[in-house]
């Protein structure tokens, strides 16, 4: 069952979206046991199913015009004079520029699968079925892809770049070009600098008036030279050390704050003490 409201279904999920349509339930019984709504699992079966043929189906008789098709030759195997549709090679599926696939119009209704239909056993259509683990794959696959990419159209890819260009050879920031122009772009200025890094509008970083007078960023403590893991050291290994590494350790000391309680005539009283770095020391 979803955690909250807007997340997705899992794997358990969907093994029961199986089960059920298997016994025949309906998706309002599917979507109470789930606890979301119809529609949501309407959703899920027609975008996770996954169709097939039989072995009993024969392609060219899907086609929606195989009663009154009369086309020839559109092989090279020379029976021009014989209608394709009764070829054997079957190969009119790939050949004829009219051929469209006749489907089942009860794949268009509830339960969107053909596991309990009555038809079933004399059925020659593209059959349509409902996985579990088919679905969870093509759900990760889909939300994969969703991810990755330019999710623009080639036309407003190429009205953004061609603005953006124009007002960037004038000296302006990408800042300043979305900020004077809300709602010209598709896209977030962000999302825009990401696609200049990923080579997308083919750009270059020189472009960008403000991008090449910084240094590049330094990512993570091992670009700054990483941390000194100082377990099991005492202050008497401090001691041991030469006195010249000493020095270079007091110099390092950056000051802290002692806070604490003391007991004086006025009774308990707190105090806090800034202390500064041990001073070098000297022969």
């Amino acid at each position: 069952m979803p955690r909250g409201k807007g997340k997705h279904l899992d794997i358990s999920d969907r093994v029961t979206i199986e089960r059920s349509l298997k016994e025949g339930d309906s998706l309002s019984q599917i979507a109470r046991v789930l606890g979301v709504s119809t529609s949501t699992v309407s959703r899920e079966i027609r975008q996770n199913r996954t169709f097939y043929l039989v072995r009993s189906s024969i392609k060219r008789e899907l086609c929606v015009h195989y009663g009154e098709c009369a086309v020839t030759g559109l092989c090279d195997v020379g029976c021009a004079r014989t209608a394709c549709k009764r070829c054997r090679s079957n190969q009119c599926t790939l050949l004829c520029p009219e051929w469209e696939e006749r489907t089942c119009d009860l794949l268009g209704r509830a339960p969107f699968v053909c596991g309990t239909c009555r038809r079933r056993a004399n059925c020659s259509f593209r059959r349509a079925k409902y996985g579990a683990r088919d679905a969870q794959t093509k759900y990760e696959r889909r939300l994969c892809e969703s991810r990755s990419g330019v999710s623009v159209t080639p036309e407003q890819l190429e009205s953004m770049v061609a603005h953006a260009r124009r007002l960037m050879a004038q000296g302006h920031s990408i800042e300043a070009i979305w900020s004077e122009n809300p709602g010209l772009f598709p896209v977030s200025s962000r999302t825009f600098r990401n696609y200049v890094d990923r080579g997308v509008f083919g750009l270059a970083s020189i472009e960008l008036p403000k991008k090449v007078k910084y240094k590049p960023r330094r990512t993570g403590k091992a670009a700054a030279g990483g941390c000194v893991d100082a377990t099991g050291r005492t202050y008497g290994d401090f001691l041991a050390l030469a006195e010249d590494l000493r020095v270079a350790a007091n110099l390092k000391t950056t000051s802290w704050t002692n806070v604490g309680h003391r007991f004086d005539k006025g009774g308990l009283t707190s105090f806090t003490n800034v202390v500064s770095p041990i001073p070098p020391l000297r022969k």
